[in-house]
């Protein structure tokens, strides 16, 4: 009775006072279970394809924007916007392929992060950025 009495205590919300066993308080303070940082894993997943896709919707409506409003002679207008919505075509497409490809390796518990995404959407903005200017200049 006092062995048990010792790892018994009262803890703030148990319910109604009752005593509380605090070795099992305690163990709920262990890594969460396999379900659940699965489940964390899969909505960060999520979020980050939302928000590739976010960046592709931009980029088609910037496209948009620049091949039909902009008022100029010749084609630059057109083909800068071209570019643009190509580009978002292309951000949508391997976004889609990167979400299953990891949502896949997730299941399988084997993901490795890889950063060729971000490095191929980095110097394509780099590259419109710079055709933008050129196109502003001339």
């Amino acid at each position: 009775m006092r062995e048990s009495a010792c790892r018994m205590g009262t803890v703030a919300g148990s319910r109604y006072g009752e005593p509380v066993d605090i070795q099992r308080f305690l163990r709920r303070a262990a890594p969460r279970p396999d379900a659940v940082t699965m489940a964390r894993d899969h909505l960060a997943n999520e979020r980050t394809f939302l928000s590739w896709v976010r960046t592709a919707l931009g980029f088609v409506g910037f496209g948009l924007l620049v091949a039909e409003l902009v008022d100029t002679e010749g084609v630059q207008a057109e083909v800068l916007g071209l570019c643009l919505i190509l580009l978002g075509a292309v951000i949508a497409v391997s976004s889609t392929a990167r979400f299953l490809r990891v949502a896949e390796r997730l299941d399988k518990n084997e993901y490795q992060a890889s950063t060729i995404s971000p490095v191929v959407v980095g110097v394509s903005t780099v590259i419109v950025a710079i055709v933008g200017l050129i196109f502003a200049v001339t």
